[in-house]
This record gives structure tokens, C-alpha cells and sequence, in this order.
């Protein structure tokens, strides 16, 4: 018995990126060759010199690559990495962003008295 279902096409993600991250680069390397500009490099005497990018190029090559870092890196491997910063957006998002958007009564809140300068201080 035949499916009549065929099956779709289906490209990875790391090869739509490493497609992606070629493209990209290559137009960057021509559009600084035209313009007579240095390619990047960690030369101490290159300047990097990127002419205006109004279509986000820059932004879309750096975006492709952090990506393409991750899913290389493992999510395990990113998960110990990022795990502080991981637990510190829970504890924002659980904890201090509920409580700024609904603060409690200022009745409910403890006032501290004013501190007193300890004895041996010269004020």
C-alpha cells in the first residue's frame, strides 16, 4: 500500500545556518573590497572600518553564528554555562518583577527607624 503522503523536504538547521553565514560573509568581503576597506583581522594595525549596514547584514551574520555556536555547543553544555544567568532570570521573573508590578500595600511594608551612629563614631 502507497502513502499518499509525501514526505517534505527538510534542510538542518546548522547547514541553513552554515548557507546563511557563507552568503553573508561573502557580500560583506565584496562590499569592503569595493569600498577599499581592510577585512576584519586581529592585526594589531587593522582598523575595522564596516560601512553602513542598513540592511542588518552585520547583525543577521552575528545572530547566525551565536546560533550556530549554540547548537554545536550542546544544550547541556549550555545549560551549565548559562546556568547562573539562567537562575538569576528565574529569580527576576518569579520574585522582583511581580512584586514591582504589584507592590504590596505600603502598610504591609516595614518602616526601619532611623539609624542610630554607634557610640565610638565621631559625627
Amino acid at each position: 500500500m502507497t502513502s499518499s503522503i509525501q514526505k517534505m523536504s527538510y534542510t538542518p538547521r546548522i547547514l541553513e545556518l552554515s548557507s546563511l553565514i557563507s552568503t553573508i560573509t561573502q557580500q560583506l568581503h565584496d562590499s569592503l573590497n569595493a569600498q577599499n576597506l581592510p577585512l576584519p583581522s586581529f592585526e594589531e594595525d587593522v582598523t575595522l572600518t564596516l560601512p553602513p549596514d542598513p540592511d542588518g547584514l552585520r547583525d543577521t551574520l552575528l545572530d547566525a553564528t551565536s546560533e550556530l555556536h549554540d547548537l554545536l555547543y550542546g544544550f547541556r553544555n549550555l545549560l551549565s554555562s548559562y546556568g547562573s544567568v539562567c537562575a538569576f532570570t528565574v529569580f527576576l521573573k518569579s520574585k522582583v518583577i511581580p512584586f514591582l508590578l504589584d507592590p504590596p500595600p505600603l502598610a504591609t511594608v516595614p518602616i526601619l527607624p532611623n539609624p542610630t551612629p554607634h557610640p565610638k563614631s565621631k559625627t
